[in-house]
């Protein structure tokens, strides 16, 4: 069960190196526990830093999602959007140019990517253009975001973590001070979209014989036939679970406003 409310710890703008050390540490453990089709990306040496979508996903070592320490990679949870709790109030949701009331499929769907595309296999032949698609939900992102009317824990926690993204991407363009570390490579609304859409194809919709790629600026990302459902919904949950951004907000001026 997933606590939706999880509470948001503050987070420091950089850790002292032994408690990076500490970080790892337990982030490895949990790794060996983690199902086979979850191979993480140890030996990659900003993994403790950051979160970026390249740690998510390997192609060349046939890797599926990556499951995030909420220690280093983590934003906002469903509960914390839908409930204004924190450090969220009216002032996020403007930031992030969305409402509650915003329909579900009019973010997640191909048309809001900027640098990345969904390329369809059928039979194992690539098409030649982008797959055109939107997601199948006629709900609102508020909707999602509410536990007792969400349709699952991958739609629930991709709205939180596409609240974040957009959130984050706002307060970048729009101060010079120095966030948290692992802010600066949280996933983009790109990443976010992309991988939502794939997973509701394969997984929601899946058709025998069609499999999907994600592709960054013509660099392939990753595929749908590397990962499963519980893949996605690890990989969703690990990167909007309550830790949020604490402090940081108040120094920006942010903290008090609703």
């Amino acid at each position: 069960m997933v606590d939706e409310n999880k509470k948001v710890d503050s987070v420091e703008v950089a850790e002292p190196s032994e408690m990076q050390n500490q970080s790892r540490r337990k982030w490895l453990k949990r790794a060996s526990l983690a199902a086979p089709g979850l191979l993480l990306l140890a030996n990659r040496p900003a993994m403790a830093a950051g979160c970026t979508i390249s740690g998510f996903m390997s192609v060349q070592m046939g890797t599926s999602l990556t499951v995030h320490d909420g220690e280093t990679c983590n934003g906002w949870s469903p509960g914390n959007w839908k409930n204004n709790k924190g450090e969220i109030g009216s002032y996020a949701w403007d930031m992030a140019g969305l409402t509650p009331g915003t329909s579900f499929a009019s973010v997640f769907r191909s048309s809001m990517l900027t640098n990345t595309e969904i390329r369809r296999i059928v039979g194992g032949v690539k098409e030649p253009a982008a797959h055109t698609c939107m997601s199948q939900l006629f709900t609102t992102l508020g909707t999602e975001l509410d536990g007792p009317t969400k349709t699952n824990d991958i739609t629930q926690h991709a709205t939180a973590a596409l609240l974040n993204a957009r959130f984050i991407q706002a307060i970048k363009a729009g101060t010079s001070k120095p966030l948290a570390t692992w802010m600066y490579n949280y996933p983009t609304q790109d990443d976010i979209i992309s991988l939502y859409l794939m997973c509701e194809m394969c997984i929601s919709y899946p058709q025998a014989g069609i499999a999907y790629e994600i592709l960054r600026g013509g660099v392939l990302i990753g595929r749908s036939d590397t990962m499963v459902e519980q893949d996605y919904k690890d990989f969703f949950v690990s990167i909007a679970d309550g830790g949020g951004y604490g402090d940081i907000l108040k120094d920006l001026g942010y903290g008090n406003k609703k």
